[in-house]
């Protein structure tokens, strides 16, 4: 339950170690963080996959913690790959991360490349397509193929964001593509910023 109402009481009643929403469910639940019944207390990590969460929404989860470590376990994906990429913040470093920042490839199991976008090289302010490759991507569509073939480059899997990939192999997210604005590096950066 996203409203903050609502899932403070079970929250609160649980008092849960490991929670994993969706990023602006973790948005809606900052308040939370400040409630006297301590929903928060017990958390060891805050995951989020898919997207990329706000650092200032990590901190102020993990700083609701009584727990000496607590940490964000960030993932990206979605649902015809899995996780493909992940990275592991701790309460200490969560307010300088970079909220752009999702992970490194997962050794033997998934690989990510960046596509150049109208042939210039992929970086911060001219980000390129993410694919990845995976052998737990989906099959197909049911009974839309050709809009699954779509997406394929050989068995590269096209994400629908935009991004790059730093000289370590980190990927960032700058946006999706139907979000794009010319001339804007990272839309997401910017809200961020905000």
């Amino acid at each position: 339950e996203e409203d903050p109402e609502r899932a403070v009481e079970l929250l609160a009643r649980h008092k849960p170690g490991i929670i994993e929403a969706h990023p602006n469910t973790f948005v809606a639940w900052e308040p939370l963080a400040r409630d006297p019944r301590e929903p928060f207390s017990e958390l060891a990590f805050v995951s989020s996959t898919f997207d990329a969460i706000h650092p200032r929404t990590v901190s102020t989860l993990l700083a609701a913690s009584r727990r000496p470590r607590p940490a964000q376990l960030q993932l990206y994906g979605q649902s015809e790959v899995g996780p493909v990429v992940g990275r592991v913040t701790s309460r200490d470093r969560t307010a300088s991360a970079d909220g752009r920042c999702v992970g490194f490839p997962f050794p033997g199991m998934t690989a990510v490349r960046v596509v150049p976008r109208g042939g210039i090289d992929p970086g911060p302010e001219h980000p390129g397509f993410i694919e990845v490759r995976t052998d737990g991507r989906a099959l197909t569509y049911h009974g839309q193929h050709d809009r699954y073939q779509a997406q394929l480059d050989g068995g590269w899997w096209r994400m629908g964001d935009v991004g790059y990939l730093t000289c370590w192999g980190c990927l960032h997210i700058c946006d999706r593509e139907v979000d794009l604005i010319p001339g804007i590096g990272s839309a997401l950066e910017l809200e961020d910023r905000l």
